[in-house]
């Protein structure tokens, strides 16, 4: 192997020269600053290797890109990223653990023989672990970190970026499996595999401990961390400092101070230190710090002759588009303890995914346990979609209409309400909704019979409904195709009503409870507990039986009611009034039922728009991110080569035969048959769609109703007013619609007439 104390290959320099001419000089050659480096690193590199020939040689002047040794202290090129999103450790050591692509060493146990700049590693977007961390650490110098660049050894999963043995940072401790699979298999280069990562010491930037981080992956690691197995050297930008202590029991016992001589060796005796630089920092601000202890030669004075020369790399320059961009190729896929992460740049997949988790039973990946993906820039708000045991789980945005946030449904069984008569199949749907809804309603879910509704800051203070549901009758039973009719075509067996207290009322009229139960027409009322009581008033009344064709409506007598009444000198009701009390009942059972077929034809409207939006998934585009500039500059350039089509589907919409042509083959000289045939199909299509659009206004005057009528128990009076205002609009617009349709018909026979493709024929006729 090839030490830097040997010659190097002056062909290959040249030609490599030669080869690369764009690079600066200080790329191509050496100052005679440089030059005195190199010799002063190729002394001490064979004096090092007489002292300890047991040891390994050291990385000190490796080959850059354009094949000219480089001292690693002159490679570090600290750099402010510019970027308001690279400001501590953490963001930083994301971000290049993201970017770049694992470059493994050509011999996992010898030293690189090249390192590149920073800036070359950043337009590759791949490195080796030496340029994964010179690039790291430079970045953390530019924000002050104390940084250091570290040269060792580690197991093999760390030089490999195999986190097959890690559990993935997204899942979620309630999703964490039971490891059933084997042990690690022994590693026969155990302790000898050269691996490069970067030290941060405490005292700057508010680190309060040493501590280590793992560049190819970005994850940060105790000193002590056991995967971590030897330490040759470090160094930073001012120094390289070679360890002098034992690594038996890897880098456990080392201390961490590469300034103190008695562990730590230095490249060059007398140049500037951190802690120097520190201390004049102070002194020039006037500040004392208390605890700040220098050696006796320091408190001396400057105590050094000789600085470090700058670096020969260009600045390194982050962009907002190297942000965007920061999966290689546009995503990047992670092995995981029976996990696999899949990342996403935004827009590189056509239904917004940006991150897609994948679970697994197994250390093969063959039965998957759990699927969750994350969007972005979805037009129907979806944030979150999740699949497990059966069930899909998706979360949005606030900003849907209806406001619904949260929708649980078993994915098995997609209807909103399946026939009963599919075998083993719980049917589960569950909905969460956001503030701001007319009705109340926070949650919403349905569980085979059941249906379960949870309500916040109701005027009349219902804060939940349980309704249990039948069977379709037969005379009601829906088709297969027809799936809208299920909310009708289930009876509703039970509805069991719960109140919060009413101050105004007494607690003894106040309903906590009501139960109607539709099928035995009886209706059970719970009142709210009296002070000093812990027994509630109740009352059950059976209702009357109704007129039919044959027999009268039954009176309603004592035996149709039973009150238990907790205290016994209260005021007991009336016959008469207890009447009243009934047909009040009645009344707001037909009410809760008609509130709760509303609610199911809302779950069923939002079922169906669902399906819609997945059939035609659409992203928004952002005008502030580069991606999104270039997703509209794209749309731009399809514009511009469809323009001619455009201009030609333009021309055709504009003509009314345009439609009945195409089904003729597009054909300009027609027969006096097919001349009335085109007359009668364009008056036709007229008709049809003067019918839909009067249909639309009367489902939205409908709709409108709907939401009136639920709004009066709970808004203000002026959103009632201003939502009634909005369907005496819409009846106005049904109105005018419906007395210019006959206008439009005539005026559209005459210019069908008077088109010269159709009119000599129908006169002709």
């Amino acid at each position: 192997m090839e030490t830097e104390g040997q010659p190097e290959d002056q062909e290959d320099f040249m030609s490599c020269v030669d080869a690369q001419p764009q690079f600066p000089s200080s790329y191509t050659e050496n100052t005679a600053e440089e030059e005195h480096l190199l010799y002063i690193a190729q002394s001490f590199q064979r004096h090092f290797s007489l002292l300890y020939p047991e040891r390994r040689p050291l990385l000190l002047c490796p080959k850059n890109q354009c094949g000219v040794k480089k001292l690693v202290t002159t490679t570090l090129r600290p750099s402010l990223p510019g970027q308001v999103d690279l400001c501590t450790w953490q963001e930083c050591s994301r971000f290049v653990s993201n970017y770049l692509t694992l470059q493994p060493l050509e011999q996992p146990t010898e030293l690189p023989r090249s390192l590149r700049s920073p800036e070359a590693v950043l337009c590759s977007q791949q490195g080796t672990s030496l340029e994964y961390a010179v690039l790291l650490c430079s970045l953390l110098l530019g924000l002050n970190y104390n940084a250091y660049c570290v040269s060792g050894y580690a197991s093999k999963h760390l030089c490999e970026l195999d986190r097959s043995q890690e559990c993935c940072p997204l899942q979620d401790s309630l999703l964490v499996l039971q490891d059933h699979g084997p042990a690690p298999v022994p590693d026969p280069l155990e302790g000898l595999r050269v691996h490069f990562w970067v030290l941060v010491l405490a005292g700057s930037r508010s680190v309060e401990q040493d501590f280590f981080i793992e560049p190819l992956s970005g994850s940060p690691s105790p000193t002590q961390h056991p995967h971590f197995l030897g330490v040759e050297s470090v160094w930073n930008e001012l120094n390289v400092y070679v360890n002098m202590q034992d690594c038996v029991s890897g880098c456990q016992e080392l201390v961490w101070d590469p300034e103190d001589h008695t562990y730590w060796e230095p490249l060059v005796y007398g140049t500037t230190s951190r802690k120097q630089l520190h201390a004049e920092m102070l002194k020039t601000q006037g500040i004392t710090k208390i605890g700040l202890q220098l050696d006796q030669d320091e408190e001396a004075g400057p105590g050094y002759s000789y600085d470090m020369p700058l670096s020969w790399c260009s600045m390194i320059h982050i962009t907002d588009r190297d942000l965007e961009m920061c999966w290689p190729g546009g995503f990047k896929v992670t092995h995981f303890k029976k996990a696999r992460m899949e990342n996403f740049i935004p827009f590189f997949c056509p239904d917004g995914v940006v991150t897609r988790l994948t679970l697994y039973q197994d250390p093969e990946e063959t039965q998957v346990e759990m699927l969750k993906e994350w969007f972005q820039n979805r037009v129907d708000l979806l944030m979150e979609r999740e699949n497990r045991a059966g069930f899909t789980t998706e979360r949005f945005r606030p900003g849907r209409r209806r406001h619904l946030i949260f929708h649980r449904f078993n994915t098995s069984v997609p209807e909103a309400c399946p026939a009963p008569s599919d075998p083993g199949v719980t049917p589960e749907r569950e909905m969460c909704f956001g503030p701001y809804r007319v009705d109340g309603l926070v949650s919403r879910l349905e569980r085979g019979n059941n249906m379960m509704e949870t309500f916040e800051k109701r005027r009349d203070f219902l804060f939940q409904r349980h309704t249990v549901l039948g069977p379709p009758t037969e005379s009601k039973h829906p088709r297969d195709s027809d799936r809208t009719d299920w909310a009708e075509a289930r009876p509703i067996v039970k509805v069991v009503e719960q109140f919060h207290r009413d101050p105004s009322k007494a607690a003894s009229e106040d309903i906590a409870e009501r139960v109607f139960l539709l099928s035995e027409r009886r209706i059970e009322v719970t009142y709210h507990l009296e002070e000093n009581t812990f027994i509630a008033a109740k009352r059950i009344f059976n209702k009357p039986n109704e007129s039919t064709k044959t027999e009268k409506a039954g009176d309603f007598t004592k035996d149709n009611v039973s009150t238990f009444q907790v205290n016994p000198q209260a005021e007991t009701l009336k016959l008469p009034q207890l009447h009243q009390v009934l047909l009040m009942l009645i009344k707001e059972e037909q009410k809760s039922v008609s509130q709760i077929r509303s609610s199911q034809r809302t779950v069923q409207s939002l079922v169906q728009s669902r399906a819609e939006e997945q059939e035609d998934i659409r992203l928004e585009t952002c005008p502030w991110t580069t991606t999104g500039t270039t997703e509209a500059q794209k749309h731009r350039e399809r514009v511009m080569l469809l323009g001619e089509e455009l201009s030609w589907l333009e021309h055709q919409q504009k003509d009314l035969l345009a439609p009945v042509l195409m089904r003729l083959n597009g054909t300009m000289d027609l027969s006096p048959d097919q001349a009335r045939t085109v007359y009668q199909e364009c008056l036709q299509d007229f008709r049809s769609r003067m019918v839909q659009h009067a249909c639309l206004i009367q489902r939205r005057i409908e709709e409108d109703t709907r939401d009136v009528e639920l709004s009066q128990e709970k808004d203000s009076e002026d959103l009632c007013a201003k939502q009634k205002r909005q369907i005496q609009v819409a009846q106005k617009r049904l109105q005018i619609h419906k007395e210019c349709a006959p206008l439009k018909y005539r005026a559209l026979e005459q210019q069908l007439t008077a088109d010269p493709r159709l009119g000599p024929h129908l006169n002709h006729s």
